[in-house]
């Protein structure tokens, strides 16, 4: 999921651009980071959690990423109505 992104801007030059379609790659990857720390807890496998806590930080960092540019394109329309 991580690498889609990657594969899509920069090997397919795809110009970066809020879709909300974003939000269906964030939230399973969220889910993926919550689901592999009770995973690891439920049957006490230590040597799991590493797993959850790297990914934590990636579904946060494309959470934000996400949000700012729905934030951004929010701003813009706004900013397009003001001009009507």
């Amino acid at each position: 999921m991580f690498l889609l992104p990657v594969w899509r801007h920069i090997i397919q030059k795809v110009p970066v651009k809020y879709d909300p379609q974003y939000w269906s790659l964030v939230f399973p990857a969220g889910m993926y980071a919550v689901a592999t720390f009770n995973f690891s807890k439920a049957l006490d496998l230590p040597f799991i959690l590493p797993i959850s806590n790297i990914f934590i930080y990636f579904s946060i960092t494309a959470w934000v990423i996400v949000f700012a540019g729905m934030l951004r394109e929010f701003i813009r329309f706004l900013h397009s109505e003001k001009s009507l």
